[in-house]
Formats: C-alpha cells, structure tokens, sequence
C-alpha cells in the first residue's frame, strides 16, 4: 500500500504532534511531583505496611498468639510501619538511623499508657489530651522530635481503640519494637532514597517546569486578549519557582552535589534558569501587548523560536536565535529581550546537559562558603510557621514570648478536649474520630486561615470516601486478597495526594478504613455515618480554638509576609549597590536572590489561605493587586543580580545610588503596616520612580541590560505608593 506525498506528511506531522503531546503529558507529570518525592513516599507506605503485616504475622506466630490478639498485632504493628515510614524525614542512612532509633521507645511508650489507663475512661481521656499537648509541644526541637511525638500519639490512640486487656501488653510491645525494627531496615536499605539521584531528579522537574512556561508563552502570543492564559503563565511562574527553592534546599546536603560541582556553582545555575523563564515570560507578555501590531514575519519567528526552545534541538535553536537578532526584527526591543533571555535559557540548559558545570567548577567556586537559606521539611518546602512566628511578636492578640510550637500545643489539647466531649455526645465508642480531626488541624498549619481551610477539607474529603466506601466494600466483601489489594492502593494514593490535596488524602484514608473495618467484621453504613458526624465535631472544636484561643491572624501573618519580602528585597538591592562600587561578592548576591524566592513563596503561600467572599470582603482585588505587583517587583529584583554580575569594571557610580534608593524606598515600604493607609507624597517630592530614573539618566555609557532592570524595578515599586496606584 502506497501514500501520497500529501498522506505522507499529514501523518508526519501527525506522528510530531503525538510526541508533543506525549511530550507534554510527561512533563506535566514530572513536573507535578519535583524529585518523585510524593512517589517516593507513597512506595514506602505501601512497602513498609505490607511487608510489616508479613512480619507481624510471623512475630504472631513465634509468640503463640491467635485470633483477636493476633489481629491486634497487626494492626499495631501496620499502623506503626506507616507513620514511621512516612514521618520520618529522608536523609543519609545514618540520619534516618538516628531518627529511627527513638520509634520504638515512642510506639512502646504510646501502647503503654494507653493499655495501662484504658480501665480508667477519666484518665485516659485525660492523657489523651497530654498527649496531644506534648505531641506538638516538643516539635521546637526538630524533625526527629517530630515523628517521635507524632508515634507516641499515634500509637496511644490505636490502642486506646483497640482496647488490649493489659495481659496483652507485653505481646504488642513485642509487636511494636518488630514494627519499629524491620520499617527503619527498610528506611536503611530499599527504601533509602539517594540525594544525587533525588536532585537530578528535581533537575528533570525543573526543565520540565521551564518548558510549561515556554508553553504558555506561546499560548499568550497566539491569543493576547486571553486574560486565563495570563493567569496560566503566571501561575507556572509560581511553580518553576518552587522547584528552584526545592533544588536549592538540596544543595546543602553535600552527598547530592555531582562529582566535581560545587553547591554554589549550582546555586547560580539554577537562579539563571529562573530568572530567564521569567524574562523570558515577560517579554512575551510584553510583545502580546504591545499597541502596534507585530510584523507577521517576526511573530512567527518568535514562535518558532519558543518551540524550538521547548522541544527541538539546541543547535535548530540557536540558528533561528540568530536569524531573530537580525533585521528588520531586532528593530524592536521587546522582541531583542525576548531572544536574550531564550539565549540565556538556551545557554543554561546545554551546560547541564554538556556536563559543563562540574568542568572546573570545583576550581572556581569550591572554595567559597556556601550558606544555606532554607531547611526543608523532609522533600517538600516549609510552610508558613516563619512568617506567621514573626507576626506574633509584634501582635497583641498572643502572648508574645510564647513559642509558635507552645501556641499550637495549647491549641491542640484544647480542641482535642472539645473534641472528646462532642465526640463522646455523638458515640461513646468511636469519639477518637473526633479527636483525630481536631489534632491532625494544627498539623502543618500556622494561622487561622488554614486550620479553617484544612478542617473544612477533612470534612469534604470524608463524605466523599463515604460514599465510595460503601460502594468498594461490597464489590470487596468476602475477597481478603482484593480487600488488601485495596487497602494498599488507598495507603499509596493517599500519601500520593498528601501534598497535592488534604481532601483528597482524607478521601482515600476513609476509603481504607472501610476496607479495614470489613477485615474486622465491623462495618456498617451506620459505623461509618458515626465518622462522619464525629470528623465534623472534631474538625468544629478546631476551627473554634483557632478563631478564639491565641489566634493567629491570617492578615496579620500576610502583612509580616509582605514586611518580609521588602525587606529582603532592600537587602538584595543594597547588595547590588555594594557590588557595582566593588565591595560585594558573587556568593552573597545568589544567596539574597534565593532568599527573595522564598519571601514571595511566602507571601504567595499566605494571601492563598486568606478566607475571602466575594462582595463582602472589600480589600478582595486591592489586595489581589498588591501580592501581584509586589510579585513583580521580587522577579524583578532577582533579575538584576545576572546583570549586575555581568557589569564591567568600574559602572557609573549613579547606578549604586539607584540601588540605594530602591533599597531605601523598600524598607519605607515595609515599615508601613497597611499599605492602604500609607499617605500620598508631598507635593513637590519625587516618587522613587522618578529618582532612579533621574540617576540612571545622569549615568554616563551605562549598562543597557542594568539600566533597564534598575529602572524596571523603581516603576515596579513605584506602583505600591497611592500616586503609583491611582487609588
């Protein structure tokens, strides 16, 4: 069978358009999940529960015990594999061995109590409350802290529901420190996940992430009046940036840095990387708006262009680079910024795939300090505790000496308190539902905002899985192999989506205690109603204690996440200047730009948990407005530390004025506590606009790229003053 010339390319393109897509389909997947962390931790929930239940039932075995102890066992020992599996936060085996040491002190010390004061309802309602206090409460002292007391109230909990006689004690102690032994070999050996293979992994997310942009830089110069496709192409943005502080956070484990690269090179890789996205962004948000249209020869160019740099080969780009820089379309200045930074991209992306980074690097830049700027938490990026611990020194509505950690302790045994006394209204035997919710509200969240948010998700979450559960448990009942076929599907895709979705998360929780319950011969539609209505209460008693116990206002950590941003903005800004007059090291200036990336993640992060309804909420847009433009003004900033590295010896002395006078008007900025009553300018004082401007101007044979940059970020800021605003 013969085609056509005209077949033939039809299916060409065809065949070029599936591995786009395919293409497309790939990132979309690697990028969602930097590093394969969240993969990663599913696989060991799933590894550790399923073989621990096969060593359990061995543990049973050798002990002699059968029937409801042997159950017992199990499900201690299951759930003990996996929280320990996935609190415990990756590192060196040697790190995770020291983590791991304290499991099974904290999983013997939780069983204990509970078995110990289970005849006494009074007093083991009491403990629980203590529990869930010092649970959190000895979290201030790190990671290992952490997963020690989240065992501890796991493993009192379980077995409080479990109700062992305290002739069973010695056996399920057996059963945890087995639990506890055989999950922290695993942690050692198979699950051990390697930190170079987990940062070339994030390099895979991260030009994954700078392909989506290029992606949606396309999008808008085919259709500029799109204002979703803006959107879209600004929220990328967001995203290539967390994967910046993600690979950035990894640096400082030395054991991930390639053979013969040094932490800083990489540093300063990776903030080119960013910064020419982002440029690269701008300008064709630029070029899509610009009043006159542009020539169709020249656009399509641009789009071959940004194709290319998507998906073709290096050296079909760079060609077509060049035939951009030649006329007539450099005769337009967007245009020539936008082939710089697809130039500057292009650049970064060959070096890492030429293996040019570890050339000498180790020569150039081993010697100099690295400084880490922030720890992660396990692979993810921390939330909002550093911010919202600022505001509270400077609130009225907390006591100021106390510790975010001893204000969330008190929170969490008050709500757990609540919760026991509403969970034990709706059913005397299954109240610790209710408590689950309220604890688990203060896990991982800082202000009011998003205990109300994460509560609200749990609510969500569990009646969807409800009504799922009913439905997989009786295509499941009567099947013991599907059931745990099942069950650990739902333990993998929940700790898959943990990051991604809370409801989502809780939805599989509650699909795989249904599937438990089955096992135990326990469910019911009723039993699983009671969950509900319990997981309402507790999540209730947590959105109570957060609006009315030492509170952490939403807006008043959102105005420190913006005093934070200025303010490191001011720092970088006084840096450059510092630089440009000679006095100021390369190292200093990448580390003040990743410093900038996580303010704005944060001031991002923050104005996302803000609760706002339409209408009601008057500062809605000004506020929307103003994380937009200062947004802006952080990739702005950042995007002058390449060209002031870049400058030549000796630059005129009036571009370090200007940075000065930025910095100044920043910290003006930050001092203000709302940015809505600040006063307007005196008449007859120039904006800080108009005084970089006047300084650039007076600057003789000045850098171009700089000057642009310098001027670029003063109209940004400019923008935040009631005059800039013309609000």
């Amino acid at each position: 069978m013969t085609t056509t010339d005209g077949d033939g390319s039809l299916l060409a393109r065809g065949r070029v358009r599936m591995g786009l897509e395919a293409q497309d389909a790939w990132d979309r997947f690697v990028a969602s999940d930097p590093g394969q962390a969240r993969l990663h931790k599913g696989l060991r929930a799933v590894v550790a529960v399923g073989t621990t239940i096969v060593v359990q039932l061995g543990v049973a075995g050798a002990l002699g015990v059968s029937g409801q102890t042997r159950a017992l066992h199990l499900m201690l020992g299951s759930l003990i594999a996996m929280n320990m599996s996935t609190v415990i936060r990756p590192g060196t085996r040697r790190q995770t061995a020291t983590s791991a040491v304290w499991a099974p002190v904290a999983a013997a010390l939780g069983a204990t109590l509970a078995t110990v004061t289970a005849a006494r309802p009074w007093l083991a309602l009491s403990l629980f409350v203590l529990v869930c206090f010092a649970a959190v409460w000895v979290r201030r002292y790190g990671a290992r802290w952490f997963a020690g007391g989240f065992i501890v109230w796991q493993a009192y909990f379980f077995t409080l529901y479990l109700h062992p006689p305290i002739s069973a004690l010695p056996g399920l102690l057996v059963a945890a420190v087995a639990s506890t032994t055989w999950v922290t070999l695993l942690l050692v050996t198979v699950l051990h996940q390697d930190p170079g293979r987990r940062l070339r992994r994030t390099v895979t997310a991260l030009r994954a992430r700078a392909r989506s942009v290029v992606s949606h830089c396309l999008d808008v110069l085919r259709d500029p009046g799109d204002e979703r496709r803006l959107r879209n192409l600004r929220a990328q943005l967001v995203k290539l940036s967390e994967v910046t502080l993600l690979f950035d956070g990894q640096l400082s484990d030395v054991h991930a840095l390639p053979s013969g690269t040094s932490a800083a090179r990489l540093r300063r890789w990776i903030v080119e990387v960013e910064i020419s996205s982002e440029e690269l962004a701008s300008a064709a948000v630029e070029l899509a708006a610009l009043p006159e249209p542009v020539p169709p020869a020249t656009l399509r160019l641009v789009e071959e262009v940004l194709e290319l740099l998507g998906w073709g080969e290096l050296d079909t780009t760079r060609s077509r680079l060049a035939a951009l820089r030649q006329s007539p379309h450099d005769r337009i200045a967007t245009v020539r910024r936008l082939a710089n930074a697809a130039d500057t991209l292009l650049g970064s992306v060959a070096d890492w795939m030429s293996g040019h980074l570890g050339a000498g690097a180790a020569d150039e830049t081993g010697a100099r300090e690295f400084e880490p700027v922030l720890a992660l938490a396990g692979d993810t990026l921390p939330g909002t505790a550093v911010p919202a611990g600022d505001g509270e020194q400077t609130s009225s509505w907390s006591p100021a000496s106390w510790a975010p950690t001893t204000r969330q302790a008190v929170q969490a045994g008050t709500a757990a308190a609540l919760a026991i006394i509403a969970g034990e209204l709706i059913s005397h035997e299954r109240y610790y539902w209710a408590v689950i919710a309220a604890f688990v509200a203060f896990t991982g969240t800082a202000t009011v905002g998003e205990t109300v948010r994460k509560s609200m998700a749990r609510i969500g979450g569990t009646l969807a899985g409800l009504v799922v559960a009913v439905w997989v448990a009786q295509l499941t009942l009567g099947h013991s192999a599907v059931t745990l076929t099942v069950l650990l599907a739902c333990i993998f895709l929940a700790f898959y989506f943990q990051a991604i979705s809370y409801a989502a998360m809780i939805f599989f929780i509650t699909l795989m205690l249904g599937e438990l319950y089955g096992i135990l011969h326990r469910f019911s539609d009723s039993v699983l109603l009671v969950r509900l209505a319990e997981t309402a209460a507790g999540a209730a008693a947590g959105i109570l204690v957060s609006l009315f116990v030492l509170p952490t206002s939403t807006r008043g950590t959102l105005i420190e996440a913006r005093r934070g941003l200025l303010d490191r903005l001011a720092v970088l800004a006084d840096q450059c200047a510092l630089r440009l007059r000679g006095d100021e090291s390369e190292p200093g200036l990448l580390t003040e730009a990743i410093r900038l990336d996580e303010a704005a993640r944060q001031l991002v992060r923050n104005a996302d948990s803000m609760m706002s309804v339409r209408g009601i909420d008057a500062d809605r847009s000004g506020r929307r407005y103003r994380v937009q433009v200062l947004g802006v003004c952080a990739s702005t900033a950042r995007s002058m530390v390449p060209a002031v590295l870049s400058a030549p010896p000796d630059p005129p002395v009036e571009l370090a004025r200007a940075c000065e006078a930025i910095a100044t008007e920043a910290r003006r900025l930050a001092d203000i506590p709302d940015l809505r009553d600040q006063p307007p300018s005196p008449d007859g004082e120039a904006g800080v606009a108009t005084r970089v401007s006047e300084l650039v101007d007076a600057a003789v044979d000045p850098p171009l790229v700089l000057a642009r940059r310098i001027r670029r970020l003063a109209d940004s800021l400019a923008l935040l003053t009631p005059r800039g605003r013309g609000r």
